[in-house]
């Protein structure tokens, strides 16, 4: 028995960075202005809630309460909602996502699911709006702080639901260094989807990496492989 793993941004939907124009446009209202790094590669954990708490903590000079949290999480998701509404395909489809997605689904050997630092309503208005039937199985940063232990709630999840069956081969599919290193975290195979200077990245990590899922069969070949990395 075989799971699929998918992160979101920039592995099944592209945005053109407008959730993270977002994110930090609704922070500075909550938060004050200033000089907040939006470089989501420097922040711990990428996650909704770990960049959201460590950014106020730089902002703040002390950690943030729930309470100002949940206001960001709130003023966010709305900002987000409303900025998809106005845009023309806001999100699309990483090429051949939807169908390639809709293959597994209807493939008997494999199970699949979501693994995505995007809080729940933000990873559902981006599978919406790329129009991207999402799997059932869905782990998001109420999950947990960092992306290993949101993949590993995905893992967990779609093991409960297949029954409690343990799945012999699992791999993540994702777009960034910190996707690979939640999949090595896990000791799970990981392959990469990406292009130019990130699939470069990715190579040199030691990831096998395909720029879209229009070879779905190559996409396939790959994700059996039992490691889904390069040696």
């Amino acid at each position: 028995m075989k799971l699929a793993v998918f992160d979101i941004d920039g592995t099944l939907t592209l945005g053109d960075g407008l959730g993270t124009r977002c994110f930090f446009a609704a922070f500075e209202d909550v938060f004050g202005g200033g000089i907040v790094d939006r470089r989501l590669e420097t922040y711990a954990e990428s996650t909704d809630t770990g960049i959201a708490t460590e950014a106020a903590l730089r902002a703040l000079g002390r950690a943030p309460a729930a309470g100002e949290i949940d206001d960001f999480k709130r003023l966010y998701l709305e900002r987000l909602e409303l900025e998809i509404s106005r845009a023309d395909c806001a999100y699309r489809p990483v090429a051949g996502a939807d169908l390639l997605l809709a293959r597994l689904a209807a493939h008997s050997g494999w199970h699949v699911a979501i693994a995505t630092g995007n809080w729940r309503r933000a990873a559902e208005l981006k599978l919406e709006c790329a129009r991207i039937a999402a799997p059932p199985v869905a782990a998001c940063s109420e999950d947990g702080l960092s992306r290993s232990a949101i993949l590993a709630a995905a893992i967990h999840t779609a093991t409960t639901a297949a029954a409690g069956r343990k799945f012999d081969h699992v791999v993540y599919v994702g777009d960034q260094p910190w996707d690979l290193s939640a999949a090595r975290q896990l000791n799970v195979g990981f392959l990469g989807i990406a292009a130019a200077g990130r699939a470069q990245r990715l190579e040199q990590l030691g990831a096998r990496v395909v720029e879209n899922y229009l070879d779905p069969d190559r996409f396939l070949t790959l994700l059996d492989e039992p490691t889904a990395e390069r040696a």
